[in-house]
C-alpha cells in the first residue's frame, strides 16, 4: 500500500505545516482553520471506503 502510505505522509506534512503557520501567524487563525478543514475533507473523501480513490 505504498500509495496510501505516501498520501498519509503528505497529508500529515500539510497538517503540520498549517499548524506551524497558525502558531507563527495567529492573526490568520480563521483562514488557516478553513484551509485545514478543507484539507481534512479532501483526505476523508479520498480515503472513504465507498467512494475514495483508494477504494479500488
Amino acid at each position: 500500500m505504498g500509495a496510501i502510505d505516501d498520501f498519509d505522509g503528505r497529508f500529515t506534512n500539510v497538517i503540520d505545516h498549517l499548524e506551524n503557520l497558525h502558531r507563527l501567524n495567529p492573526h490568520l487563525e480563521y483562514n488557516i482553520v478553513l484551509i485545514t478543514e478543507y484539507v481534512n475533507t479532501i483526505y476523508n473523501v479520498t480515503m472513504d471506503s465507498t467512494e475514495g480513490i483508494f477504494y479500488l
